[in-house]
């Protein structure tokens, strides 16, 4: 069965804030093809990006555009000569589409085709009805796995890949940011055999999360400047630690805030080990906005 006509998808209608509902056509699928009934979908913090229409957004966009990468769904229309999935089949994509004829694609190098499309950044994307996507972008579920599972399997990905960055079996692991991916980071550590996970946040809420969750975290601590402030003291431009900071096995760094103004103390102990960074943000140094620095500063104790 051939699907054609027009369905509703969430667009970027022009290079300004906001998304809108809109009719577009039903995508047309190629020979290596399938196209997807969309089950249920995902936001991304690239999604965020593109609404607000933010200076990533404005570099990398080129609307109209149907928006959205995270998704689940069922397979209702096949290409001529696709083999891997067939109608009634319900999957999940990873959303970076590769050339297949590149040096680096034939070559089992794919990660870095140099003509790499993502959807609903660079191609239509997911936010609708139907979306057509290669065969080999598919992965197939489950028929029973729920759809809000199996409409994050591309961003579970994304943890599945930083965990197995190393071997983590019988190690201690520092999850910095207990955000979604952080969280399925802690569950893939888990899983893989990891000695003692150590996850760390600024936002309560974040943490309470990792403390709690299906797959706690073996200790979870906040970063935020206020607690950090417990821990340190200046002298003269240098920074004394506290008896408690040095005591900690580990006290775990985080991604640098862009809330101006915002002064950060990235801090990894490991034993009798001090690594220690300064984030200095916006009006601390007169930086611009969104920009950061960091600066070796002398510790004592």
């Amino acid at each position: 069965m051939t699907h054609s006509g027009k369905m509703r998808a969430v667009i970027k209608p022009e290079r300004s804030p906001g998304l809108e509902m809109a009719l577009v056509d039903i995508p047309r699928i190629g020979s290596h093809d399938a196209l997807i009934q969309v089950k249920a979908t995902s936001i991304c913090g690239t999604d965020l990006h593109i609404f607000k229409w933010d200076p990533w957004a404005r570099a990398h966009i080129n609307p109209p555009i149907v928006v959205g990468h995270e998704f689940c769904g069922e397979v209702v229309e096949v290409g001529s000569e696709v083999t891997q999935v067939k109608v009634g089949d319900f999957v999940s994509a990873e959303s970076h589409i590769t050339c297949q004829t590149c040096a680096q694609c034939r070559t089992g190098n794919g990660h870095i085709c140099k003509n790499t499309r993502i959807i609903g950044v660079g191609r239509d994307g997911c936010w609708a009805e139907y979306i057509a996507m290669p065969e080999f972008n598919l992965w197939l579920n489950p028929p029973d796995m729920p759809v809000e599972i199996a409409s994050l399997q591309e961003n579970f990905g994304n943890a599945v890949h930083t965990a197995f960055a190393t071997d983590v079996t019988a190690r201690k692991v520092l999850v910095s940011g207990c955000g979604p991916v952080g969280l399925m980071t802690i569950a893939v550590c888990k899983a893989a055999g990891a000695r003692q996970i150590f996850a760390t946040d600024i936002d309560p809420d974040a943490i309470a999360r990792a403390r709690n969750g299906l797959y706690p975290a073996s200790i979870a601590g906040d970063v935020s400047a206020e607690r950090l402030g417990r821990f340190f003291s200046e002298d003269a431009g240098r920074y004394r630690v506290s008896q408690e900071v040095r005591q900690m096995v580990v006290f775990a760094p985080h991604n640098v805030t862009t809330d101006p103004p915002f002064t950060r103390l990235d801090i990894l102990t490991c034993r009798n080990l001090l690594i220690y960074r300064l984030a200095l943000h916006h009006l601390d140094r007169g930086l611009p906005q969104e920009t950061g620095e960091y600066h070796l500063v002398e510790i004592l104790g």
